[in-house]
């Protein structure tokens, strides 16, 4: 049976992504059949903002261009902040796992923090500048779904970069961000201006949740991932079978596309979680323009 108590869209949830008049409609329930409202719009939804210090290499044509461009060209889902004052490189080098390029002016390499899982692919990659400004991603090509993890399933912006982005300020010693003070830009879909995370959890049963994209609404890629409960947990949509996390893949997580057909628009697409037994997660995120 699920558990309502946990679930992110526990029945009947509606949210407004616009005051445009195009809307999407997101609907879960539980065996029990028990309704409320949850006004979730800040938690899910987070705008997506190009980081002002590309444009500002950009116009400027300094130093760090060559490395705007390699980011341009190498980066997938990104996430940023900015401490507040400089930074100590030869401090914030000890965050890093390897380094692949480092210069008086920053650092780029992989960063791994006891908060980040396993998936060497997915590793997050992180820009540390001496003039304050982090971002961490991870490489285009790669589901943004691999930025969520398990023991954050029900904490949307807790995502795997902004655990790097806090992990280099702690030894670095500067100012941390919180889990709302992060920026997001997806540098493969530079034209989305929000992305829609929801999110599920089954514990020992299944949860389902319905959404509609409506007319109006660009949507640029679509994304997912899963944790496994203590045996497996298995991810539908529209009755296909999307993914399957159990201890012998990735260690009990999954993370992928979701394919075309299920971002149809003005089409009810059903994602039903079904978790057997113990806990299972999943994360379905949208990327768009209105």
């Amino acid at each position: 049976m699920g558990n309502k108590n946990w679930v992110v869209f526990t029945i009947l949830i509606m949210i407004v992504i616009v005051a445009s008049g195009v809307t999407a409609l997101y609907s879960s329930g539980d065996e029990m059949g028990t309704t409320n409202q949850l006004n979730s719009k800040t938690n899910n939804i987070l705008s997506l903002k190009e980081p002002p210090f590309l444009i500002a290499s950009a116009q400027e044509m300094g130093a760090m261009d060559a490395q705007t461009c390699s980011l341009e060209d190498e980066a997938g889902i990104s996430a940023y902040w900015n401490v507040g004052s400089e930074i100590n490189l030869n401090m914030a080098r000890e965050a890093y796992k390897s380094i692949d390029t480092e210069t008086d002016e920053y650092i780029i390499g992989i960063v791994q923090s006891v908060e980040i899982p396993s998936l060497v692919e997915i590793y997050p990659r992180v820009y540390t500048r001496k003039d304050g400004w982090i971002l961490a991603y991870i490489p285009k090509g790669y589901s943004e779904g691999g930025i969520f993890q398990r023991r954050e399933a029900n904490y949307v912006t807790r995502t795997t970069l902004y655990n790097a982005i806090r992990y280099v300020c702690a030894v670095a010693n500067v100012n941390q961000p919180s889990s709302h003070g992060m920026t997001y830009y997806n540098f493969q879909q530079p034209e989305a201006e929000e992305m829609l995370v929801i999110s599920e959890r089954a514990y020992s049963g299944s949860n389902k949740f319905n959404y509609t994209i409506q007319t109006g609404v660009t949507i640029y890629n679509g994304s997912y991932s899963l944790f496994k409960g203590d045996g497996s947990s298995n991810l539908y949509i529209d009755n296909d079978l999307i993914a399957t996390a159990n201890d012998s893949y990735s260690y009990g997580f999954n993370y992928g596309y979701l394919n075309s057909t299920h971002l149809e628009k003005d089409s009810t697409h059903t994602v039903r979680l079904e978790s057997p037994s113990g806990n299972g997660y999943s994360h379905i995120i949208l990327f768009y323009t209105i």
